[in-house]
């Protein structure tokens, strides 16, 4: 198992998900586990599999959308479902010299109801009883660069941070799954001594498990510059800040399902009007945001600690 510590605003990139960029604050250490196995032996290209079903080979814009649920795990509780989840995620491609992919990537996030499937701005924490509040998180900007050479997360396009891309591949028919698995852990950003509801302690950690379906022959097809795609992710780490758990030892597990979107008319018309109302910089022409955000950062900047 090789160990990679990143940049602090790396860790989003690739995942399709928010969850590693909360590490924020620091250097956190990335691993990939991988289990003793041949390589990949189905005969497709792991560069063109990869950036055709994760991003595009051509420039231009693209988005992800997925949906799922949160549940808080406590010990001497049993795990409780507690909120549904949209994340959208706005991706600019660009192609750079010596044949380099750059994709850049900005990630709106909502909250949900579980029983009436609307928004949601305050509820009860099941666990303790204290009121909570949703804090709609911004991710990104991120950037990732991909070669031949590996998939980069970081400032530059090759160097020491340049993972494999011989991600474990999975073929049934036309199906190809590719799957990554990647930990983290860091100091949290959020010191338990000024935030004692909303840090869990002085550590930070997250699991993630994600898995991408595509098609062999929109892979194979060189007239197919973006291949279609499914999405699943599932993972588990510390509680969010707005959760109100403190320092006792829980945790949240979640799992989303969603897909590659080729245009907005693609997205559901509940989630286009949730984020039309949360994240509307997603629409727009000029970049979303420029200066970078996440859970923790945007969390702090906009609330103060809650009294125990």
């Amino acid at each position: 198992m090789a160990d990679h510590e990143l940049q602090r605003r790396s860790l989003l990139a690739g995942t399709g998900m928010g969850i590693l960029s909360m590490a924020g604050l620091g250097v956190p250490e990335l691993t990939r586990p991988r289990m003793a196995m041949a390589a990949n032996t189905d005969g497709l290209d792991d560069f063109t599999t990869f950036i055709k079903i994760y991003s595009s080979i051509a420039p231009g814009r693209h988005w992800w959308w997925f949906t799922g649920r949160w549940d808080l795990i406590a010990p001497g509780h049993t795990p409780v479902p507690l909120v549904g989840f949209d994340t959208l995620i706005r991706r600019e491609v660009k192609r750079e010299d010596g044949g380099v992919n750059h994709t850049r990537g900005w990630e709106g996030m909502v909250f949900w109801d579980l029983q009436s499937r609307e928004l949601i701005d305050t509820m009860t924490n099941p666990i303790n009883g204290r009121e909570i509040s949703p804090h709609y998180t911004k991710e990104g900007p991120t950037n990732t660069r991909t070669s031949k050479a590996g998939f980069h997360i970081g400032a530059g396009a090759e160097g020491p941070q340049t993972r494999p891309i011989d991600f474990p591949r999975t073929v049934v028919g036309d199906a190809v799954w590719i799957e990554r698995a990647m930990n983290a852990r860091a100091p949290h950003p959020m010191k338990p001594a000024e935030w004692k509801l909303e840090s869990s302690g002085e550590l930070y950690w997250t699991n993630i498990v994600s898995i991408l379906r595509g098609k062999i022959s929109e892979v194979n097809d060189p007239n197919v510059q973006m291949a279609s795609a499914d999405y699943i992710i599932g993972g588990q780490s510390v509680p969010l800040p707005w959760m109100l758990m403190g320092q006792s030892g829980a945790m949240v597990g979640w799992t989303g399902y969603g897909r590659k979107l080729f245009t907005l008319d693609d997205l559901p018309a509940r989630s286009r009007r949730w984020y039309e109302e949360r994240h509307p910089e997603l629409f727009g022409d000029a970049e979303p945001w420029t200066e970078y955000n996440n859970a923790f950062h945007g969390f702090m900047a906009a609330r103060t600690p809650t009294a125990p």
